[in-house]
């Protein structure tokens, strides 16, 4: 139990410590950074992953070149690299899952714009995002310390924090191996 709960607890922070870093990044360029799940973070050229499986990430910032000279796109959520204008990776995580822990995300992506709130580059208003983090324990009650799985809720403000409240959890449709 202590290692399963060690596994958790050491996922959900590597996650939540990209979204601060995303975030802080954010508010100090002034500019639009990306959180995204990717298959193959550690490639020379890593890709975002529409699924969002999230069993490794890639923190970037999303300025495709200058939106004034129309030579990119600039916070459209995708990861571009192009020489000298394209997008910069700051941070590559992989295979937090191990095989034996499920990351179930509401989106594949998470943006903050320059101001550190969220951002969506479809222009659409941002939304509560949350990530459930599954093991086969599921969402049930271990003890008097919470749930098995942990759950990183981020505001439309932009703060992430991570719970382990049952209710919640199940609340949003619980983890695979719930009965």
């Amino acid at each position: 139990e202590f290692t399963r709960n060690a596994r958790m607890t050491s996922a959900a922070n590597s996650l939540l410590a990209a979204m601060y870093l995303a975030r802080t990044e954010a508010i100090k360029r002034r500019a639009f950074v990306t959180v995204c799940a990717s298959s193959n973070p550690n490639a020379d050229t890593p890709t975002c992953d529409e699924d969002g499986d999230f069993n490794g990430w890639i923190v970037f910032v999303d300025d495709d070149g200058d939106p004034d000279s129309g030579s990119g796109e600039e916070g459209n959520g995708t990861f571009e690299p192009a020489a000298g204008a394209g997008d910069e990776v700051l941070l590559k995580t992989s295979d937090q899952r191990s095989d034996s822990l499920t990351f179930l995300p509401s989106t594949s992506y998470v943006q903050f714009g320059g101001n550190g709130f969220q951002s969506r580059s479809d222009g659409s208003a941002p939304a509560d995002i949350n990530v459930r983090i599954c093991d086969s324990r599921g969402s049930t009650q271990i003890g008097s310390s919470g749930s098995a799985a942990r759950l990183i809720e981020l505001s439309r403000t932009g703060r992430p924090v991570v719970s382990r409240d049952e209710t919640a959890i199940k609340s949003l449709g619980g983890c695979p191996s719930d009965a």
